[in-house]
């Protein structure tokens, strides 16, 4: 199972982040919001949902048709303008990208990709590991 979609197969796409304080919640929320929209209405996408497993843990998951949708929807519109500007606000960040039958994987499988194959993303204030 790669990170590329082969035909017929949809490429799903998972991230979790942890928010480095609560006083970067609103600017997040705000953000995270017109990114959840513009990837809802976006050529190509066929799920977008989020949660999140703490007062600064969130996941989201999207299921696309091909690459070029994927890419698409990151580098352009509220997405591709935030990215930047994000690594500001976590202290933790990962992503996985998978091919898959469905784009409906329950949180527990897609946990488990996460775990499995995810690559950390850059972030300008790491979390300190305990000591």
């Amino acid at each position: 199972m790669n990170a590329r979609s082969s035909v017929g197969a949809i490429l799903m796409c998972a991230t979790r982040v942890h928010v480095r304080s609560a006083f970067l919640l609103p600017v997040f929320a705000w953000h995270t919001t017109r990114c959840h929209r513009q990837a809802r209405a976006a050529p190509g996408n066929l799920r977008t949902a989020a949660r999140s497993t703490g007062l600064l843990d969130f996941w989201t998951v999207t299921a696309w048709r091909d690459d070029e949708a994927l890419g698409a929807y990151l580098f352009g519109g509220a997405h591709g303008r935030v990215m930047a500007r994000a690594s500001d606000w976590f202290d933790e960040a990962c992503v996985a990208r998978w091919s898959a039958t469905s784009p409906d994987a329950d949180w527990p499988e897609i946990e488990r990709w996460l775990l499995a194959t995810a690559r950390p993303v850059p972030v300008r204030r790491p979390r300190r590991a305990p000591t």
